[in-house]
């Protein structure tokens, strides 16, 4: 289904991976979905925000200091999300 990302991440290549990511594991799922993420310096933050059908909306803080913006780390996050909307 529909799937909108907005990426407010200073690496690009980052920025690449977890488009793909955040596309492959919403674009299987019912509804229309919004995944964005967006990056603090200041705080080496990503916040990550996902809106789903039904009104289903979900949050996380992703430390970048504990590694949490690596690609698998995103993606495992990520699938537990939309799998608690299954």
């Amino acid at each position: 289904m529909a799937v909108a990302i907005d990426l407010q991440i200073h690496d690009a290549e980052s920025r690449k991976v977890v488009r793909s990511i955040a596309r492959a594991v919403c674009e299987s799922r019912r509804g229309e979905w919004r995944v964005r993420v967006e990056e603090s310096r200041e705080r080496q933050t990503w916040s990550l925000k996902v809106h789903g059908p039904d009104r289903f909306t979900w949050s996380r803080m992703l430390w970048v200091g504990n590694g949490e913006q690596h690609p698998e780390f995103v993606r495992t996050v990520l699938e537990d999300i939309v799998a608690l909307h299954a």
